[in-house]
This record gives C-alpha cells, sequence and structure tokens, in this order.
C-alpha cells in the first residue's frame, strides 16, 4: 500500500457521468468540502451493465478515450453517484492499493461495505450501518450567489413578462412513471388554473429526460402569459438557476427528488405534479415500486409497455434496498410545511427554512477522514 503525502491537502476526484441530478449532487458535496477537486467525466457504453455486473471492478464500462483519463498520482478521495461509476470508483480505489477512500452518493449497487461512506436519502431504505450517512433528501447546489449571478443574466430577457412568476420544473420518464402527451396536458391543464388564480406568468424549463412530443403538447396547451424553455443538447444558456431565484412559487414533476429538492431550497412555496397511473399514483398509490403488474401492462402502449414492465418484475423480485420509494421524500417535504400536491387546496406553507443537508455531510466526512486543522486525511 503506498504511503501518500500528508503534509498537503487530500487530492480528491469527483466521477461525473450523464445524469444531471448525480453531477450536481457529487459538484455540491465537492464545492462544500472547501479544497480543490478534480472532476473526471465518464462516457457509457451501451453494454456497461453487462460488463459491469460480471466484472464488478473495471472500465469496460465506460469509453476510455472520450473519458477523463485516470491514471497516477491516485486520489485521497473519490466522490461518486449512480450505478455506471460504480466499477470505476472501485478500480481506482483498487490502483491505489485500497488506500483511497470512496464516497458514495444515493443507493450503491455494490455491498455497502466496499465504501467508507454512503450518504443516502430514506427513498433508498439502506440498513442502518456504521459507513451509512442518512439524510433528509438529497445533496445541491442551490447557493446564493450562483443565483445572483444568473439572475443577472436572465433578468433582461424576462423583463417583458409581468410578475408574479410562477416557474414549472419539468423532468420526464423516470421507472414507472411515464411522462407521456397525457400527463404533459394534465399538467397544463392544473398550472393554468394555478397561474390563473394568481393572475401569474408562467415559467417553463424542460431537460433532458422530457420527451420531445409531451414537451410539445405542454408548450401548445399552456394558454397563461408564459416563457418556455425548450431544452438541448446545443443551448449553451439554461436558465434554470435564473428560475429558482426570480420565481415566487414552483410547480415541479414529481418523479425527481433533485429538482423538488432545488425548489425546496430556495424557501417558497412548492407544489409537486403527481403524474403516475392507478397503482403508481405519488400520492394515491400503495407505495411498492413492484405492485400494479397488470395494470401498468394495459395502462401503457408501445416501448413504455415493456420498460414500466420490466421496471416492475425487476423491482418485485429485486431486494429492498435495491428499490426506490419517493413517496418517503414526497412525505418529507409535505410533512416538514415545504410543498403540497398541485391540485390540491393548499391551506399556506408553513416552513420556508432551505432544505439542505450538505453542511452535516461535511462534518461528518471531516470526522471520518480528516483533521479538521489542516485538512489532511486522517490514515488508519
Amino acid at each position: 500500500m503506498r504511503k501518500p503525502n500528508v503534509s498537503c491537502a487530500p487530492l480528491v476526484w469527483v466521477l461525473l457521468g450523464h445524469k444531471a441530478g448525480d453531477n450536481n449532487q457529487v459538484l455540491a458535496l465537492a464545492e462544500a468540502l472547501d479544497c480543490p477537486f478534480v472532476r473526471k467525466h465518464m462516457e457509457y457504453r451501451k453494454t456497461e451493465l453487462f460488463t459491469n455486473i460480471i466484472l464488478k471492478t473495471t472500465l469496460a464500462g465506460i469509453k476510455k478515450k472520450q473519458s477523463s483519463e485516470l491514471r497516477k498520482p491516485w486520489p485521497d478521495l473519490v466522490i461518486s453517484a449512480g450505478r455506471r461509476n460504480e466499477p470505476v470508483a472501485q478500480w481506482i480505489k483498487k490502483q491505489s492499493g485500497d488506500s483511497t477512500k470512496l464516497i458514495h452518493l444515493g443507493r450503491p449497487w455494490a455491498a455497502l461495505d466496499q465504501y467508507d461512506l454512503i450518504i443516502t436519502t430514506p427513498q433508498y431504505q439502506l440498513p442502518a450501518a456504521s459507513n451509512v450517512l442518512m439524510i433528509d433528501t438529497v445533496l445541491h447546489r442551490v447557493r446564493p450567489q450562483r443565483l445572483l449571478e444568473e439572475e443577472k443574466k436572465w433578468a433582461p430577457v424576462l423583463s417583458g413578462y409581468c410578475r408574479p412568476f410562477l416557474a414549472v420544473l419539468v423532468g420526464g420518464h423516470s421507472g414507472a412513471y411515464e411522462f407521456d402527451q397525457f400527463a404533459a396536458r394534465k399538467l397544463a391543464d392544473q398550472v393554468n388554473k394555478l397561474a390563473e388564480s394568481m393572475n401569474a406568468t408562467v415559467l417553463v424549463s424542460t431537460s433532458a429526460r422530457t420527451p420531445h412530443l409531451s414537451c410539445s403538447v405542454l408548450e401548445k396547451s399552456i394558454r397563461t402569459p408564459n416563457y418556455f424553455f425548450k431544452w438541448s443538447k446545443q443551448q449553451t444558456d439554461n436558465p434554470y438557476l435564473a428560475f429558482l431565484k426570480m420565481a415566487e412559487s414552483f410547480v415541479v414533476t414529481g418523479e425527481s427528488v433533485s429538482m423538488l429538492t432545488e425548489a425546496c431550497a430556495t424557501g417558497k412555496p412548492v407544489y409537486i405534479f403527481d403524474f403516475g397511473k392507478g397503482a403508481d399514483s405519488m400520492q394515491f398509490g400503495d407505495g411498492n415500486p413492484g405492485s400494479g403488474i397488470v395494470g401498468a401492462f394495459l395502462n401503457h402502449h408501445g416501448k413504455s409497455r415493456w420498460r414500466i414492465l420490466f421496471h416492475k418484475l425487476a423491482m418485485r423480485f429485486s431486494s429492498k434496498r435495491m428499490q426506490r420509494n419517493i413517496s418517503a421524500i414526497h412525505d418529507y417535504l409535505i410533512t416538514s410545511g415545504r410543498a403540497v400536491w398541485l391540485g390540491q387546496p393548499c391551506p399556506g406553507f408553513k416552513n420556508t427554512t432551505p432544505v439542505d443537508s450538505v453542511d452535516k455531510s461535511v462534518e461528518i466526512i471531516k470526522q471520518k477522514f480528516w483533521l479538521d486543522t489542516t485538512r489532511q486525511l486522517k490514515r488508519e
């Protein structure tokens, strides 16, 4: 095992992938540690699921030429999120002679003892363990300075629109949830009613997961004054953070825990849009991601039918810790007074305290890994 140089601050790598939510979480933690870190971008092969399950500790699941270079000096600390980055993190630790510490955000597929620290949320139902830190909801990068900078960029664009602003943050397909054209039309109808009751201008931000057809239906169906941003790979500027700063209230599609958390981080009113069907209703479902298999087959069509059916079967026969129950996050945000379901009468938002667990996470990391006064890595 190598003998690291502890006379300087730890070398930290963050593994970044194709999911904006995962990337924002690992960057939120890295930025909060207040020390230099290196971003390592990963591009994945279509065969990554097969190779990663079989080989576990491997780089076979990534496109090496399109990904960031991984070579010495090996980091003291690696922060990752998402299934695809797990084999990469394990490979780095192996190359370091097992001296690299691994922090994983969310729910790992590997055994829990493969990580030095797992920062997770109730939706993943992980068992209590000495290396598991349970936080209320996911980490985020919503910081006042970032929002102010984005507001300055977008204020001239929105200067011709009347306040108040109601921001609508739109995700897409996820697990058993299908954001199809019917869901888009339902969202538009409920947003129209809410915006009219507020006399508000609607600011819409779609995302990489928003299907093209659903996006078009949503845009055509919103009849109140609005500014509509369509996400695309070609877009260099995205008003999402500006919307977080400038809007007085939010509607967020309920499948996105990241967007819900970021909206609640502003301390402003948040409305959760439920587009689950039958047993998968976020609001009225049974909370069991493996139930409703027959309904999933009958209520969906085309590719979505098979995608959701396979998801249901996987959830039915997988262990509890491999399942995801986002109702735990919804319940927390609602019972803490930070959010309500869209379409329900609103008794008034009771809790305007921004949701944020990053400080708690940083404190645990310092206790476990760092000497507080010098930011040197603790060695066992």
